[in-house]
């Protein structure tokens, strides 16, 4: 265990032997919806994290990517591109960019959201978050292999008209307002409204042109109504829009850290005087030429209906329709000084979703020893992908020998290339879990679910500039892929006492296979189709309450085995997707919660992740590989086996921790001081080659807010900072693009020129909150 982590556990056990005479008072209690039914979170055999949206607001999770900080064995990132923001659960995910499903399913207010790009600015009006670790296979719309992401959204009320008017302003001139009103038109019926704008300037220079890039601008707003005729019918219908814009811009440095000892060489060589910079590779600072704008623009509408009829029996039914779009123009996607090439990306995702719930009271059969959540579902999208690469000014002549220059220059230089992928996608499941009562103390729990993945897709790319051959193959395909499975849950419970349960949960996921949606320089004949992705995954764990209600330690080891895993690799200037053997995550998730006075707390979440590919023979090349040397050269192993290695994004230990103390002033006011720390140990950040040149070292993390509180609690004023010490870390690393045709490519060793994204750098601010 490193250094830092043995210091604080020993701060740990020293605050677990605290006198339960300090603690006044208990912990509020977490009320979650995992299992479909409204639950004590210490009453749920799962390995999940909840918090509301006080704890939210203390944390300063003001994004859905912000629960990085506070949720170890989650990460959300972004990529170069908005709509390839990843989701990870114990260091599995898929990027939203291509026509692979999600592993961790995200939901907001039950409807599942298909493309995890959406999520980046949904953010609004939150009653709180779940996150559930591991495979979600029956409870679950779909593809939740590896955990699901719960958004809930607060409903309308009907106690009084209320509402919140907040503004936030910090450096990188950022501010944010925020308004929401609570209407209650009748004892029956109200309405809610919410809206936010979020805007920053650009977090990253560049020396070549002077500017700062990566500003980003969002504006969301919710509506929602709410009917309650009689104490046994709800209805809510809700609808939000969002919006983000800015250049979209997130700058790829080249990594000088992690790159070959003659990097110099290479990029003089390839480059000569506009050689990119090979400073400090944290620093957000790059020479290169870019361009770029987003247009990301997303709408939503909800119907919930829950009925309880008269024998306590009760109904559910979730109707939603979700449209996407995202049009992005970034570049030099060669990353240099020299206008070489450009990327317009268009994403396009219309989804429809059913799904009927039918739910017994609690205890309602054989003898008050059984009840159950049944249900079925529906999920239909189609989904377009577009690429436009387009070249630049110095494409031809940079490229190309002399004589084919005028050639090249003669055809059409935007949309030299032009891919569209469409694909239309169909799920339904039908989805049973029933919980028995063995004993006052034993409970066991059976689900099962069966799913049918229907998916028709059409690949086209075309080369309207024949030199376009050099980074994309023309290539035109229909393709069908169907599947079904059934997955599974076997759950034991026992329940010591009321403040202690142990639990033993068998679960089994599954994700569908589908199509590759990215063109590539060599047609993938025979590639195109990927098979379904499968979990096994083993859980022991433990809820338990101490001192008297002021101390919550919940704790889960697990194992979790995945066959045909679903990898995506950088290939040809392009991601692709191919099922990479199996792999097996295994390790250990613990959450501690404390109350030692009534104006202490503090929370400590850790993760210890041991990960192993048990069978990856055939596996991608390390990217200076991916050519034939001159013969009688040294060649490093092509393909790979990379049996027994550790999978990428899997860092050994994760740990987040806050402290927090409230101070009381006669007068009523209060002031809250809070700090948080977050470690990630170093992990792989690149694909399925687990090149070592993608390495990550640990870092740290962290964050503090002072936040002094009116004496009826009605308005505050905050002064907060993230990232406090500056702290720069590699978010992804990938291959120079055109890393062989620009001769930076040792097929001796397999190392190439690395270039990385950056994380954002130290913000802080000042925000104003006023309730009424």
């Amino acid at each position: 265990m490193p250094p830092r982590l043995r210091a604080f556990s020993a701060l740990a056990a020293a605050l677990l032997t605290a006198q339960p005479a300090l603690s006044q008072s208990a912990l509020e209690e977490v009320v979650v919806t995992a299992q479909k039914r409204t639950e004590s979170l210490q009453d749920v055999p799962l390995s999940i994290m909840a918090m509301g949206g006080e704890a939210l607001e203390s944390a300063g999770i003001g994004s859905a990517d912000d629960l990085t900080r506070v949720v170890p064995n989650l990460r959300i990132n972004r990529q170069a591109q908005a709509s390839a923001t990843v989701i990870r659960m114990r260091g599995v995910g898929a990027s939203g960019n291509s026509a692979i499903d999600p592993s961790v399913a995200p939901f907001i207010d039950g409807v599942y959201i298909p493309r995890p790009g959406a999520i980046l600015s949904s953010f609004l009006d939150v009653a709180n978050v779940e996150v559930l670790r591991g495979p979600q296979g029956t409870l679950f719309g779909r593809n939740a292999t590896t955990g699901a992401l719960q958004i809930s959204t607060v409903a309308p009320q009907f106690d009084g008209l209320e509402g919140e008017v907040f503004a936030e302003a910090g450096n990188y001139d950022a501010y944010r307002l925020r308004g929401i009103v609570n209407v209650p038109v009748s004892d029956t019926f109200a309405l809610r409204f919410a809206g936010m704008t979020d805007q920053h300037d650009g977090l990253y220079d560049n020396k070549l042109d002077g500017k700062d890039w990566g500003d980003r601008d969002v504006n969301v707003g919710r509506a929602a109504a709410r009917w309650q005729p009689s104490d046994s019918i709800d209805w809510i219908v809700r609808y939000d829009y969002a919006e983000m814009g800015g250049d979209g811009i997130l700058p790829a440095e080249v990594s000088s850290k992690n790159s070959p000892p003659d990097l110099v060489n290479r990029l003089g060589n390839a480059f000569g005087p506009l050689s990119p910079d090979i400073g400090d590779p944290f620093d957000g600072t790059v020479s290169q030429r870019l361009v770029g704008g987003l247009d990301d623009e997303q709408w939503g509408l909800s119907s919930d209906f829950n009925w309880t009829l008269s024998s306590g029996y009760h109904l559910r039914w979730i109707a939603a329709q979700r449209t996407w779009k995202n049009d992005q123009l970034d570049g030099d996607v060669i990353f240099t000084g020299v206008d070489l090439l450009t990327r317009r990306g268009l994403y396009d995702s219309d989804a429809m979703s059913q799904e009927l719930q039918f739910i017994s009271p609690e205890d309602a059969l054989f003898g008050e020893r059984m009840d159950f959540v049944a249900g079925l579902y529906y999920f239909d999208e189609d989904y377009e992908i577009g690429e436009d690469l387009n070249f630049g000014s110095a494409f031809c002549s940079a490229l190309l020998p002399p004589a084919q220059v005028p050639a090249c220059q003669s055809f059409p230089q935007q949309g030299a290339t032009q891919l569209r992928f469409d694909q239309s996608a169909e799920s339904t499941a039908a989805f049973i879990e029933t919980r028995w009562r063995l004993s006052d103390s034993l409970e066991l729990t059976l689900g099962g679910r069966y799913t049918e993945d229907e998916k028709r897709a059409r690949f086209n790319q075309e080369l309207a500039n024949p030199f376009g051959a050099a980074v994309r193959a023309a290539e035109t395909g229909d393709y069908d892929f169907d599947d079904d499975q059934f997955t599974y849950r076997v759950v034991l419970s026992w329940f010591l006492n009321d403040d202690m349960m142990l639990f033993a949960n068998y679960s089994t996921g599954y994700k569908s296979g589908g199509i590759n949606s990215s063109g590539v320089a060599t047609p993938l004949i025979g590639q195109r189709v990927f098979d379904s992705e499968s979990v096994d995954n083993l859980e022991l764990g433990i809820k338990s309450t101490w001192m008297g209600g002021a101390m919550q330690l919940n704790a889960t080891a697990y194992r979790m085995e995945i066959d045909d895993f679903q990898d995506r690799s950088f290939r040809d200037a392009s991601f692709l997707i191919t099922n990479a053997g199996s792999l097996r995550q295994q390790g250990l998730e613990m959450e501690l919660k404390m109350l030692p006075t009534d104006n202490l707390s503090f929370d400590l979440s850790l993760a210890y992740l041991d990960s192993e590919f048990t069978d990856f023979k055939n596996a991608s090349p390390l990217p200076g590989c991916a050519v034939l040397p001159p013969p009688g050269t040294p060649q490093c192993p092509n393909p790979q086996d990379n049996t027994g290695k550790r999978n990428s994004y899997s860092p050994e230990w994760e740990l987040a921790a806050a402290l927090e103390y409230t101070f009381d002033f006669d007068s009523g006011m209060s002031l809250v001081a809070r700090g948080d720390w977050q470690y990630v140990d170093d992990f792989l950040a690149g694909g399925s080659d687990l090149s070592p040149q993608t390495t990550v070292d640990a870092y740290n993390l962290f964050g503090a807010r002072l936040t002094l509180r009116g004496s009826n609690a009605n308005w505050e004023v905050s002064a907060f900072g993230e990232n406090l010490t500056d702290e720069r870390y590699a978010i992804q690393y990938f291959t120079q693009v055109l890393g062989g045709a620009l001769g930076l490519l040792d097929t001796s060793t397999g190392e190439t020129v690395m270039r990385n994204y950056v994380s954002a750098p130290r913000t802080y601010g000042v925000s104003v909150k006023y309730l009424f």
